[in-house]
């Protein structure tokens, strides 16, 4: 009980900075507000056993602070159902991790001894395929994990951890390199995490307390800052995305001005923790695996696994993995109510995204290919939900000259009725997807118009309503 007491207060102390403390009004870039939707990649080490118990996923009818604070990152009361934390999970003695480890890989068998099997199979891997893929999404950034908690980094870092055998504390490709660089040939923007107040290889106990709510060893915040330097001179991410805070004591503040004044339209997340906001303002809040219930007057990215684990899970099934209709209704949401999401893939060790995550990528892509206009560029109106007439659920955006209603399910009447929607004179309104405008009425603040016989089948309808004035949310 003494650990989960500790983690409660972490957790109490913690939790709303690293996940949903707000940022200023009007701050952030515009091409990042206008992208909606990125590609998180969680890739490393812990890509070869590619294991995590599923007992424990997140109910996510309940709130993020009630699931996933509690069942996932809970210092080791229960195993957590992130496979990329497969060497926290280890130090659960008789686990299910430290039972599969054993019998899989021997009772001996070192954590960091994955480096030579990641090595060898990172050789087949071909960075200009993922970039096909996710431009073909409808992704407009992409953010790599370019070093996670295990202290294993992505590309040739000068500052590898003095506590990993140098031969396996880091990749044999310069993968952050390599992906940058084609992420930016197929048009997109390219970010880069790192895991800024967690390195298990300075923490023999894995606990998942940062060492900055005590103290951190003086090589811990040498290494770390000369790191996270290395990546923003070297790759200069246009997203700086950063985890479980950073040490007290370093040189963030200054590397961080540098490198914003090196590259002015970059954005970077919140989760600085012990940084002061007032040298440091961050551009966008990160909560995990959540949305809120009202259009958020900051800036916001939730980003979520296609499973409950962002790291590759073999034990990843149907019954574990968002569908593909739930999964555009999330994008939906997420973007009615003034946020982004981050999207994660969790390839295995050879670099290839298991099935299932394609599938779902791929039903996320065609949907996007007919009905982005009501996700790209668009901002929140003066309310993020509705509900037709008929009671069907409803998802509000809107740009300069064109209100969006997305329809969550397919209308099981002739005539639909969008409630309650004050936009002044109207141009016209049409689906999207389906040639021509529909016959429609506008009359006492509600839009009744003709659902067509022909409108193909799909997870979510939209509907376009255009006209000349704005219907931005005033913000």
């Amino acid at each position: 009980m003494r650990n989960l007491g500790c983690l409660l207060l972490g957790m109490l102390l913690g939790t709303l900075a690293l996940a949903y403390d707000p940022v200023e009004e009007g701050e952030t870039e515009v091409w990042y507000e206008d992208a909606k939707l990125g590609i998180f990649i969680h890739w490393g080490l812990y890509s070869v056993p590619g294991y995590a118990p599923v007992e424990h996923y997140p109910d996510v009818s309940r709130s993020f602070l009630e699931e996933v604070w509690e069942f996932i990152k809970n210092g080791g009361e229960v195993e957590s159902a992130y496979a990329e934390w497969y060497l926290h999970n280890l130090k659960k003695e008789g686990g299910k991790t430290e039972h599969y480890h054993r019998a899989q890989f021997g009772q001996d068998f070192d954590y960091y001894n994955f480096a030579k099997t990641f090595n060898q199979a990172v050789q087949q891997w071909q960075p200009q395929s993922w970039a096909s893929l996710f431009e073909q999404v409808g992704a407009r950034y992409v953010v790599l994990v370019s070093k996670h908690h295990d202290g294993f980094t992505l590309w040739p870092s000068q500052y590898p951890s003095a506590n990993i055998p140098r031969e396996n504390a880091r990749a044999s490709r310069d993968i952050v390199g390599e992906l940058s660089e084609a992420v930016r040939n197929a048009g997109l923007h390219m970010g880069l995490y790192f895991s800024g107040g967690i390195d298990w290889s300075y923490n023999a106990s894995y606990d998942f307390t940062p060492l900055g709510w005590h103290a951190y060893p003086e090589d811990f915040i040498h290494n770390t800052d000369n790191q996270l330097e290395e990546l923003v001179e070297r790759y200069q991410p246009d997203i700086l995305w950063n985890d479980i805070s950073y040490p007290e004591g370093s040189r963030v503040v200054d590397i961080i001005h540098r490198y914003r004044q090196q590259r002015p339209h970059a954005v970077i997340n919140n989760r600085w923790r012990d940084i002061s906001r007032a040298e440091i303002k961050p551009d966008f809040g990160t909560p995990e695996y959540a949305t809120y219930a009202d259009i958020q007057p900051f800036k916001w990215e939730t980003s979520r696994g296609l499973g409950y684990s962002y790291g590759y899970n073999q034990l990843d099934s149907e019954q574990t993995t968002i569908s593909r209709k739930a999964l555009i209704h999330f994008l939906v949401d997420v973007v009615s109510k003034n946020g982004n999401l981050l999207l994660n893939i969790g390839p295995k060790a050879d670099g290839t995204i298991p099935d299932i995550q394609l599938d779902r990528l791929k039903g996320l892509g065609e949907w996007m290919a007919v009905n982005s206009e009501a996700i790209y560029k668009t901002r929140p109106w003066i309310r993020a939900e509705g509900k037709t007439k008929e009671g069907g659920d409803v998802r509000y955006t809107a740009t300069d000259d064109a209100l969006y209603a997305t329809l969550l399910s397919a209308p099981s009447a002739e005539l639909v009725t969008l409630l309650d929607t004050p936009v002044g004179k109207i141009g016209t309104v049409s689906l999207l997807g389906f040639e021509g405008e529909l016959d429609w009425q506008h009359q006492d603040g509600n839009i009744t118009f003709h659902w067509p016989e022909t409108a193909a089948n799909a997870h979510a309808y939209v509907i376009k309503i255009s006209r000349s004035a704005s219907f931005v949310q005033s913000r």
